[in-house]
């Protein structure tokens, strides 16, 4: 007498916790053959007592690894999570203004003496030792790894702080 098949929710179920553990159809299909040979990786053709063994042997894995977020199918996130990294414009900017600032303190001498900058590579290294400064101070994250909310924080702290270095001068065009 053969088994009864598995049922809808059975099914269900299997594809539910695979996507849990962003399992792809063909990583269930391959873990479902090495288990049942006999099915050759397709699910129709798996009874209840094996679906139900798959089910537990699915639902044993979601519990030892957390479950990552679901794979999003098209590419926007949801309005109340950063993007993963900064934009490019965002970088763009940071570095702008980071430039602003580093050629701000070498005309008032703040660069003289120990930290000279005697050539470009100087200068680049004074940008990126500024951005990861400020960076840390933010959210103990490399700048380069900053996501849109710390990118968009770094950026309100260089404006203020070129604000600051602009308004010692009095020959700065901000002052007037």
């Amino acid at each position: 007498m053969s088994q009864p098949k598995k049922t809808y929710d059975q099914l269900k179920a299997i594809w539910a916790l695979a996507h849990e553990l962003n399992l792809s159809p063909e990583q269930l299909r391959t873990m479902v053959q090495e288990i049942y040979t006999e099915t050759q990786g397709h699910l129709s053709s798996l009874t209840q007592d094996q679906a139900t063994k798959i089910i537990e042997i699915l639902k044993q894995k979601a519990g030892q690894s957390e479950p990552g977020p679901a794979p999003q199918k098209y590419g926007r996130l949801p309005r109340n999570e950063p993007r993963p990294y900064m934009s490019p414009a965002q970088s763009a900017f940071m570095f702008s203004l980071a430039r602003q600032i580093i050629k701000k303190k070498m005309q008032q001498g703040e660069y003289d003496g120990e930290y000279k900058i005697k050539n470009r590579d100087d200068f680049e290294w004074a940008i990126k030792n500024l951005l990861h400064n400020i960076s840390w101070k933010i959210g103990r994250v490399p700048y380069d790894e900053a996501n849109t909310r710390q990118a968009a924080q770094i950026i309100e702290a260089l404006k203020a702080m070129r604000e600051r270095l602009f308004l010692k001068d009095t020959s700065s065009p901000l002052t007037k």
